[in-house]
C-alpha cells in the first residue's frame, strides 16, 4: 500500500486492533452534496463522485460505488492502490466483501457521525453472521487530516421571503407540532439541512450549488433550538427567530443534547446520525419517517406558479447559451468554456443564485461519464462533429432547475438516430402518462427502459428523481427508480431521463422535470412537463415513433417556442424556431 494517506490511516486501525475500516461519502446529516470539510473519502482516494464507500483493511483498500461512477471512478483511483469495486446488484455491497475477507469476531470501526441510524441496523443485520465488535468513534481521519483539511464557511445565512416561500415558518413548525403531539411525543429532531432550511424559511451557502447551512434543529411543543455556527446568524435573523421561540444553541452543543432534551423525542432512522442517537437514552426515542420530508416534497400553489417562472428564465438562458455555441468557429470552444457560458447567461436572470450542480459537458466519449465534469486543464475542444451531452441547472429564488439535452455539431450516424429515438421514446412514455392515486416510481420506471429493452440496451441510473424548491436539486423521498416504493403525490417534482451510453463513442440523455398533477379521471393522477427547451428533432428516426409520440413532441416543441420566443431577441428568436421544429 503505497498511498501514504491510507498508510497514515492503517497505522492508526493498528493502534485500536481495527480489522476494517467503513468510510462513507457523506456528512453528518447524511447530505449527498457536502461541505468540503467533510470530503474524508474524496481526500484519501481523489474520487470526487457523489456515492461510494471507501473500505480499508491492513493490506487493501477498496471503493464500491454504483454504474454512474465507473468510468469516472476508473480514472480518478488509477495510481492510488484502491481498487474499484462495482456496486451493480444487492449481493456486490461492501458488507458481504467484508464477510468474505475480514475473520470471525474482528473489529469494524467507523465514525458514527456519518452513518444512520438505518444503515448501522443495515450493516449489522448484514455482518451478524461473524458476530464482529464495533468501533462507532473512529475519528482518526480527523487528525491525520490535520491543518490541511479546509474550514468550515462562515457565510451568513439569509431570510426566504415568503413571496417565495408561500407558507410562512410559523404555519409549517404548527403543522409538526401537530405530528408531535399525536405521537405522544415532547420534541422532534431534525437533522437533514434541506428539512431544516425549508421548514424555517432560511437559506445559506456552507455546501456548493445547495443552499444550505450547516445546523441541528430541535423543535418542541413550546420551545425550539437552532443548533448552528452563530457567526453564520445575522443579528435580525436571530431576532425574528427568537420572536417566534425559537433559541439559538451553538452548533456543537448538539453533543450535549441531554442538558436540553427531555421526554420523548421524535427522529427520523434515515437521516439521524448513531452518533446523535447516542446522546439520550434508549427509551427517549421515537422513531418516525420524517413529516418534513413528506410535507416539502408536494410543492404548493404558490411554489408551482414561481417554478414555472424559473423554469421559463432557465429556457431562455439555455437558449442564450446554446445560440452562442453555434457561432463560435469550430474549435475555439471548450467542454469547460461552454459550461461556463451556460453559467453566464443564467446570471443574467432575475433571482440567480447559483448552479444547481456543476454541469456535465461531456463531448463525444465524455459524453458516455454518466456524472462527467469538465475542467478548465482538462477539457476537449468541441469538434464539428462532436455529440455533446449537457446537463445543467440553476438556483433561482423561484425554484431549482436540471435539463439535460444533446448537442450534434455536424451530422450524426443511422446508429446515433436509433438510440437517441429509443431514449426518446421512453422519455415520451412518462411524460403522457396517467396513472392511478398510489402508484410509485418503481413502478413506472420500466416504461422508460420499454423501448431501449426491446433493442437489447438499458441504462444503468434511475429515470427520475426528486427536485426541490430552491434547495437540493436531488430531493427524497419520491423518485422514478426500480426500488423507490413512495406513492406519487399532486404537487411533487421530479426529473424524467432516461439515457443510453456507449463507452467510447458518446452519451444519451433526455432530461425534462415534470410536475405531479391530478387527472380529469377520477382516482388517478399525471404529469406535466415544466421544462421549456426544444427537443432536436434533426436527431430523431420519426419511423420508430408511433404517431401518438410524434403528436405529444411537436406540440412539446411548438410550446417551447410560444413560452419562450417573447423573451428573446430576434436573432434568438430564429434560432428557437428553426429548432423547434416539427417532425
Amino acid at each position: 500500500m503505497n498511498n501514504p494517506k491510507l498508510k497514515e490511516i492503517v497505522a492508526r486501525m493498528k493502534e485500536r486492533d481495527v480489522a476494517a475500516l467503513i468510510i462513507p461519502l457523506t456528512d453528518p446529516h447524511m447530505s449527498e452534496y457536502i461541505g468540503d470539510q467533510w470530503k474524508f473519502l474524496e481526500w484519501l482516494s481523489g474520487f470526487t463522485g457523489s456515492a461510494g464507500t471507501l473500505v480499508v483493511t491492513m493490506d487493501y483498500a477498496g471503493l464500491w460505488t454504483d454504474s454512474r461512477y465507473f468510468i469516472q471512478a476508473e480514472q480518478e483511483l488509477h495510481g492510488t492502490g484502491i481498487q474499484l469495486q462495482r456496486y451493480i446488484k444487492k449481493e456486490d455491497h461492501y458488507a458481504n466483501w467484508i464477510l468474505r475477507h475480514i475473520e470471525q469476531g474482528s473489529t469494524i470501526a467507523l465514525d458514527g457521525r456519518m452513518f444512520s441510524i438505518a444503515q448501522i441496523e443495515n450493516l449489522k443485520k448484514m455482518l451478524k453472521p461473524k458476530n464482529y465488535d464495533y468501533k462507532f468513534n473512529f475519528k482518526a481521519i480527523d487528525s491525520c487530516w490535520g491543518a490541511e483539511r479546509p474550514k468550515p464557511k462562515s457565510k451568513k445565512i439569509f431570510l426566504f421571503d415568503n413571496r417565495y416561500a408561500g407558507t410562512p415558518r410559523k404555519n409549517k413548525i404548527s403543522e409538526l407540532r401537530k405530528v408531535i403531539t399525536a405521537a405522544s411525543a415532547d420534541w422532534s429532531l431534525i437533522s437533514a439541512l434541506d428539512e431544516i432550511a425549508w421548514l424555517l424559511n432560511l437559506r445559506g451557502r456552507d455546501i456548493d450549488f445547495n443552499p444550505l447551512f450547516y445546523a441541528y434543529l430541535l423543535i418542541g411543543t413550546d420551545d425550539s433550538y437552532l443548533f448552528i455556527d452563530e457567526e453564520k446568524l445575522p443579528e435580525a435573523v436571530r431576532r425574528v427567530l427568537e420572536s417566534e421561540d425559537i433559541y439559538i444553541e451553538d452548533y456543537d452543543c448538539i453533543w450535549q443534547l441531554s442538558d436540553i432534551a427531555y421526554g420523548k423525542i421524535i427522529i427520523d432512522k434515515e437521516a439521524t446520525s448513531i452518533s446523535v442517537q447516542d446522546q439520550l437514552r434508549s427509551d427517549q426515542w421515537i422513531y418516525k419517517d420524517s413529516y418534513v420530508k413528506h410535507a416539502k416534497a408536494v410543492k404548493s400553489t404558490i411554489e408551482i406558479q414561481h417554478i414555472h417562472d424559473a423554469m421559463v428564465q432557465d429556457g431562455v438562458a439555455l437558449s442564450q447559451a446554446f445560440y452562442w455555441l453555434e457561432q463560435q468557429e469550430d474549435g475555439t470552444v471548450t467542454e469547460y468554456d461552454f459550461s461556463d457560458q451556460i453559467m453566464q447567461c443564467r446570471k443574467k436572470q432575475l433571482g440567480y443564485y447559483g448552479e444547481s450542480f456543476p454541469a456535465i459537458v461531456g463531448a463525444d466519449d465524455n459524453g458516455a461519464i454518466v456524472h462527467y465534469r469538465p475542467t478548465q486543464e482538462s477539457a476537449k475542444t468541441i469538434g464539428p462533429d462532436s455529440i455533446i451531452l449537457c446537463d445543467s441547472g440553476g438556483q433561482y429564488l423561484n425554484g431549482t432547475t436540471d435539463i439535460t439535452r444533446i448537442i450534434a455539431m455536424g451530422s450524426v450516424s443511422d446508429q446515433f438516430k436509433e438510440h437517441y429515438t429509443l431514449v426518446l421514446k421512453g422519455h415520451i412514455a412518462l411524460a403522457r402518462l396517467t396513472f392511478p392515486i398510489g402508484t410509485t416510481g418503481g413502478q413506472i420506471d420500466l416504461l422508460a427502459r420499454q423501448a431501449l429493452w426491446s433493442h437489447g440496451l438499458n441504462f444503468g441510473h434511475g429515470t427520475g428523481h426528486g427536485v426541490g424548491y430552491f434547495l437540493n436539486v436531488h430531493e427524497g423521498p419520491q423518485g422514478i427508480s426500480p426500488r423507490n416504493q413512495i406513492p406519487l403525490k399532486a404537487g411533487m417534482l421530479t426529473s424524467n431521463e432516461p439515457g443510453y451510453y456507449l463507452e467510447g463513442s458518446y452519451g444519451i440523455r433526455i432530461e425534462n422535470l415534470i410536475l405531479v398533477e391530478e387527472s380529469e379521471y377520477e382516482g388517478f393522477l399525471q404529469f406535466r412537463t415544466v421544462t421549456y427547451f426544444p427537443l432536436r428533432t434533426d436527431l430523431v428516426n420519426a419511423s420508430l415513433l408511433d404517431p401518438g409520440e410524434i403528436i405529444w413532441l411537436n406540440e412539446y416543441n411548438r410550446s417551447v417556442y410560444e413560452i419562450l420566443s417573447p423573451h428573446l431577441d430576434e436573432q434568438i428568436r430564429g434560432w428557437l424556431e428553426h429548432h423547434c421544429s416539427t417532425t
